[in-house]
């Protein structure tokens, strides 16, 4: 955050990613001020929440908050803490859905105190007043939804509940899957109301959906959290054999639904897998940190067996050879030193 803008400017800067954002972290703020420049902000938000030290010990995490229609998102991590939540700032008066999960233990107070295991999720019907305390250093994730997007979803119609979500449950895991995506995520202004309504999704099915729900969710936000977990697992693995068969078994699904999921999209499997290797590649050949590789390591490491091949797919796909990228980055880099 520039040094020459206030607390609240640094920390609510111009959104990058298409939605309003707040990003702060506390390598960037004087442990004294942390504190209350975090709920000064926090006041303003959704969540509408406020945080002590717990132990004396200094505030140390991150916390992004990120809106689009009908939805707040916040990811956090932290040292020990407690938040307070006052209920009547929340989003939209008390039509809401407050769902948050967390990766060590906790207790949540909402009329009564509701111990919980790690990741273990937690979804809150017109939240009141009452808060959390997260008595070990964890990342916390917290979702606010009005519940005229999710109650016609659900088949608990109630207004007011507390549910506990377990460990594991699929649809949790897709739901936590693709929200951390979203978090550095650019979407298209285009695109926003179907983020929102991908996550109303998952958050329906997590909770207990209709049967009308469950069938539409299949084919909207179950489906869209799918991809984007075998895409990430895709770029994880670009240095290994990469096969559909494991992929679908590690996803729980066939090996035709994943071919679907990227037919979809207008590609196939092959085709992707093959466009993330000559990514990888390119910025590779474009990094000062690999001048020392030559271009057919850079090929094996990226998941090549065949040079000739990646030689050819890398020209198609580019327009440009490898030792071009190489040369163009080596010569930008002279430039930039003389």
């Amino acid at each position: 955050m520039p040094q020459s803008q206030s607390n609240s400017e640094r920390s609510r800067a111009s959104p990058r990613n298409g939605a309003a954002e707040f990003r702060m972290t506390s390598d960037e703020q004087a442990t004294d001020r942390l504190v209350p420049t975090v709920n000064r902000e926090l006041a303003q938000m959704p969540f509408g929440s406020q945080i002590a030290v717990l132990r004396d010990e200094p505030l140390q995490g991150e916390v992004v908050e990120r809106r689009w229609p009908n939805l707040s998102v916040m990811w956090a991590r932290s040292s020990p803490i407690r938040i307070t939540r006052a209920g009547h700032i929340l989003a939209n008066g008390s039509d809401s859905v407050l769902f948050s999960i967390a990766g060590a233990a906790r207790t949540i107070i909402c009329g009564r105190e509701h111990p919980q295991v790690a990741w273990e999720g937690m979804a809150i019907g017109n939240a009141g007043p009452g808060g959390t305390i997260y008595p070990f250093p964890c990342k916390q994730l917290t979702v606010i939804a009005p519940q005229t997007a999710l109650r016609p979803l659900l088949r608990n119609k109630s207004a007011h509940f507390a549910q506990r979500v377990p460990p594991n449950s699929g649809a949790l895991q897709l739901l936590v899957g693709y929200l951390d995506v979203l978090k550095d995520a650019t979407v298209p202004p285009g695109l926003e109301q179907s983020v929102a309504t991908h996550v109303h999704d998952l958050l329906a099915v997590a909770l207990g959906a209709t049967s009308d729900a469950l069938e539409i969710a299949r084919t909207r936000g179950i489906r869209a959290a799918r991809l984007h977990a075998i895409k990430t697992d895709i770029e994880n693995g670009l240095d290994t054999e990469i096969s559909i068969a494991t992929l679908a078994a590690r996803h729980r699904v066939t090996p035709r639904y994943v071919q679907m999921l990227f037919e979809l999209e207008g590609t196939t499997f092959t085709e992707f897998v093959r466009n993330q290797r000559l990514e990888r590649a390119r910025r590779m050949l474009a990094s000062p940190r690999y001048d020392h590789k030559q271009v057919t390591e850079i090929a094996f490491e990226v998941g090549f067996g065949d040079v000739s091949y990646f030689d050819r797919a890398f020209r198609r796909y580019f327009g440009l050879s490898p030792r071009d990228v190489r040369n163009h980055a080596l010569a930008s880099e002279r430039n930039g030193r003389a």
